[in-house]
């Protein structure tokens, strides 16, 4: 059964909210499972978080998972770009942190499609980074990595 963690001894909102995890190792570098708040969610919840198709939703101190809608909101250069060198250094960071996560293959598979985007070539306005990624079944949640 897969988890989310918070911080420990606070209420369950965003802002304590530190990140889903599938397997305890997943917590690696991030804390240890018996110094957090967890709250178990399904193995599919945490899929779909992961793959962008559900949504994280909290509220009055209970957490739960809800579809997500299809953001179509079209983007300058600039903004692509920073979004994408900001996602891209963080997904960097994190396969270098993380190599035995249980979804480096997945991460590793996103990496790979940003490094096939060219964002000097692109037409502008173009879609945002999180529905270019959605799009190619390329998507990861950093919160789940």
């Amino acid at each position: 059964m897969a988890k989310l963690l918070f911080q420990k001894d606070t209420p369950i909102d965003f802002n304590t909210f530190i990140k889903a995890i599938k397997v305890d190792g997943d917590a690696d570098g991030t804390c240890a499972i018996h110094t957090c708040q967890t709250v178990d969610i399904s193995d599919a919840d945490y899929e779909g978080f992961c793959d962008g198709s559900k949504f994280l939703a909290i509220e009055s101190n209970v957490a739960s998972f809800v579809d997500a809608t299809e953001d179509t909101t079209q983007v300058d250069k600039e903004i692509f770009t920073y979004s994408y060198n900001t996602f891209k250094e963080k997904l960097e960071f994190d396969i270098s942190m993380k190599p035995s996560h249980s979804k480096i293959t997945e991460v590793q598979a996103c990496l790979s499609f940003l490094n096939t985007i060219d964002v000097d070539n692109l037409s502008y306005p173009t879609d945002n980074l999180d529905k270019k990624l959605k799009d190619n079944n390329k998507y990861i949640a950093l919160s789940a990595f």
